[in-house]
């Protein structure tokens, strides 16, 4: 008999790092990471009703941003969260 394997989760679940520091969050996996902006992403942008297809480039680019700002050592305690806002100000999303 095959062995029944759960199916893996969409891009967009699975993120646990929106109160991780950014240290935690260069320590975390592609996915988490990306799940994690995807949530912050339709968070901020909650007003375009964008559908996950729509906003995974988009929460492919708050990664960047967040790994651009977890490159600076000096930041390693602040929180993702905060960073993540920021971040998105940076990027004019309105």
């Amino acid at each position: 008999m095959a062995e029944s394997r759960p199916s893996p989760l969409p891009w967009y679940e699975g993120g646990t790092l929106h109160r991780a520091t950014l240290h935690q969050w260069s320590a975390a996996t592609d996915a988490n990471r990306l799940a994690t902006a995807a949530d912050f992403a339709a968070t901020f942008l909650k007003a375009h009703r964008l559908s996950m297809d729509q906003l995974r480039p988009k929460a492919m680019e708050l990664v960047e941003a967040i790994r651009e700002s977890a490159e600076d050592k000096t930041l390693d305690a602040m929180r993702v969260s905060e960073v993540a806002a920021a971040c998105a100000i940076i990027l004019d999303w309105r």
